[in-house]
């Protein structure tokens, strides 16, 4: 089974609400003091051109894998970030 996010900090939640033309990764930090992770994203049946951070409006530097994309960001404890993807 393959995963279609991952949060390479296991105190934040990554998780990804999407249809099959776009979608929002939403980032929970439950109790991290530590507000950095690395997010891969794979296999969500659309091809990746943009992220937007929802709450700046700001575009989210990613990278392109094999399956996906990969992102480094964050949120601060307690602190919930969306993200755009289309």
């Amino acid at each position: 089974i393959h995963s279609h996010v991952f949060s390479s900090n296991p105190n934040i939640e990554a998780s990804i609400r999407a249809n099959k033309n776009e979608g929002f990764l939403f980032l929970i930090n439950h109790e991290s003091d530590k507000p950095d992770t690395t997010i891969e994203l794979a296999d969500l049946g659309f091809e990746i051109k943009q992220i937007t951070d929802v709450g700046t409006g700001l575009p989210v530097v990613f990278g392109k894998t094999k399956n996906g994309v990969k992102l480094q960001n964050g949120a601060e404890k307690g602190e919930t970030k969306i993200f755009y993807l289309n």
